[in-house]
């Protein structure tokens, strides 16, 4: 994910979710300041271990906060987080400071692991991933090209049809993550298909 991708990705929950100006903490190298195209600057605060990077952010007016846990235990409350790649202290600083996020990344392995609380409402295709294997891979961006949920809309009706090992693989996988008993398995299945299919490539979390 790039920082385009990054600013496309935050529009996004925006929309989705009725957030008209949200509070961001972009948590990662500072060297790209593309959310304030987006956003008042005061609505973010930008994240980063690398004093020069902070420096040069403060000299353009932007809020700045290193990754010690001390310093962000009073950031306050995020509607959104970016995290590209960010350091397990930050993780476990995210899960001090957010009382209810949209996170936004693309090292789903590492925040799925260290941010306790949080749903995953989907992922990008990681098919490189072998540390994440067979989680909602390649069936999301296909447009559905055998037509399994043009024509399947109830899990009775799922249960009349065999699947295609792309649906069996994303089903299972939920599943075994999630614990989910199969009629609810389904149910999350579909709407991690229909929520990708109309907002495209992204990982999300909800920390609840």
């Amino acid at each position: 994910m790039d920082y385009q991708e990054a600013v496309e990705s935050l529009l996004v929950i925006a929309e989705r979710f009725n957030l008209e100006s949200p509070r961001v903490l972009y948590a990662c190298s500072g060297e790209d300041t593309t959310p304030a195209r987006v956003w008042p600057r005061d609505n973010i605060l930008f994240v980063d271990s690398n004093p020069c990077r902070t420096r040069v952010l403060q000299e353009q007016g932007f809020r700045t906060l290193t990754t010690d846990i001390e310093t962000l235990e009073n950031a306050g409350e995020f509607d959104v987080i970016y995290t590209h790649n960010g350091p397990a202290k930050l993780h476990k600083c995210i899960e001090m400071l957010v009382n209810k996020a949209y996170v936004i990344s693309n090292n789903t392995y590492s925040i799925r692991d260290r941010i306790t609380g949080c749903t995953l409402l989907g992922a990008t295709k990681r098919e490189d991933d072998p540390e994440f294997p067979g989680m909602l891979k390649k069936i999301w961006f296909d447009d559905d090209p055998t037509g399994f949920f043009k024509e399947i809309q109830t899990y009775e009706e799922f249960q009349k049809h065999e699947m295609n090992a792309d649906v069996r693989r994303s089903f299972e996988s939920i599943m075994k993550e999630s614990g989910l008993e199969k009629k609810a398995a389904f149910e999350t299945l579909k709407k991690y298909y229909q929520f990708y299919k109309k907002y495209g490539e992204l990982y999300v979390f909800q920390k609840i």
